[in-house]
């Protein structure tokens, strides 16, 4: 690791290289807080990439002033993109953020900026051989979540991909990379190769786009899942993939050919996919909360995973609600109930209720608005106005 690509964040050390990509690099990172490990991501972007881009700048007319000016709009545009991401800091399905910094190059050109992230898996990694219809349509769903999420901000992502989609530890699947490599591409002169893959027909034409172009993206993810990772007219494994192939296959795409179905999938399932994919934006969902309704009414199970981990959380908090070293025969702690009006009702210590209707010595009456009856066990008890006033 060159000193340029060192970590540069305070109170964390670098751990591994998790990716490179056209556009940035990733870092897995960690600290040590009194014994505990705790880990995070920490994305890299330059600015410029290299040395080559400020060579074009000056054969292009450039002069120092101006290069400086240019790279901080630079700046300035992947700082606005990390706020967006910020504001989305609450959604279970978006990649959460926690910090920005950046450091201006020695020479005066450019920037480093690294953004601090919780640690993920990535989806390409984490997807089983045979991928099961149940996490396609997990994905889907959770993917449009974040999405729907993105619309309140009127924030359009432009580059969804298997890439940038991670899953949790919990089985929730994110999206990630919100539209900082679209930034950084469009400002730094960047080629689009290795993105055509998954983007809409209007955006690769630079026709205006919304959320649509979203929606598209999203359902060809779903149609890569469902068709042995290959995107539409391209051969099933295990037939090989060359450049004159691909590119007859995107050449199909971008003309408004029809898809054809994907090779897996029940019939509900790849209508929906197809339905997203659509050539014309008005033929595909209006938003992301339609596909994820079409999505809930047709598939009611969960993740098996998922499920699991939901039930194993539910245990636990049975577990402390009802401790198992304390049994039925044992004495209830004893416990206060506050109500309206400021009356209080002690309950226990007593031993197992048998529905048997308890008294309490009177002392003061018990306000109207006062419920007279208390459920527990499945059985009622009367609380024959016995209350104790503050």
């Amino acid at each position: 690791m060159t000193d340029e690509q060192k970590m540069k964040w305070p109170g964390w050390e670098t751990v591994k290289l998790i990716g490179r990509g056209n556009f940035g690099t990733v870092y897995e990172i960690e600290r040590n807080i009194f014994g505990d490990l705790e880990k995070a991501a920490l994305k890299v972007i330059s600015i410029p990439q290299n040395q080559s881009n400020i060579d074009d700048m000056y054969g292009n007319g450039h002069d120092d002033e101006s290069i400086t000016i240019t790279f901080q709009e630079n700046l300035k545009s992947i700082v606005a993109e990390y706020s967006l991401m910020k504001k989305l800091n609450g959604c279970t399905n978006v990649v959460h953020c926690d910090d920005i910094r950046y450091i201006q190059h020695d020479d005066g050109f450019g920037w480093d900026i690294f953004i601090k992230m919780e640690l993920l898996t990535p989806l390409m990694k984490a997807l089983p051989s045979q991928i099961p219809e149940e996490t396609v349509v997990k994905v889907g769903r959770d993917i449009c979540k974040a999405m729907v999420a993105c619309k309140e901000y009127d924030i359009v992502h432009r580059d969804i991909k298997p890439q940038n989609i991670f899953v949790s530890k919990y089985g929730d699947y994110k999206l990630g990379d919100f539209g900082i490599a679209k930034t950084v591409e469009n400002t730094m002169g960047g080629t689009l190769a290795g993105t055509y893959g998954y983007m809409s027909p209007e955006v690769f034409r630079y026709q205006p786009y919304g959320q649509q172009a979203d929606i598209y993206s999203l359902g060809l993810v779903l149609y890569w899942m469902l068709n042995e990772r290959r995107l539409p007219f391209l051969p099933l494994p295990p037939a090989r993939i060359n450049p004159t192939v691909e590119g007859e296959a995107k050449e199909q795409r971008f003309s408004g050919k029809p898809l054809p179905k994907p090779a897996h999938g029940s019939d509900d399932l790849k209508r929906i996919v197809l339905k997203a994919c659509a050539y014309n934006p008005k033929d595909r969902y209006a938003t992301a909360a339609d596909m994820l309704r079409d999505l809930n009414e047709n598939f009611d199970f969960v993740d098996t995973q998922h499920r699991k981990e939901e039930e194993e959380q539910c245990e636990i908090q049975k577990e402390q609600v009802c401790p198992k070293e304390v049994s039925e025969e044992s004495e209830r702690p004893i416990q206060e109930m506050k109500l309206s009006g400021g009356f209080k009702y002690k309950l226990g210590p007593e031993r197992k209720p048998t529905g048997e209707v308890k008294s309490i010595p009177e002392t003061k009456p018990v306000a109207d608005d006062v419920p007279k009856w208390i459920k527990f066990n499945g059985k009622y008890s009367h609380l024959s106005g016995n209350s104790e006033n503050n």
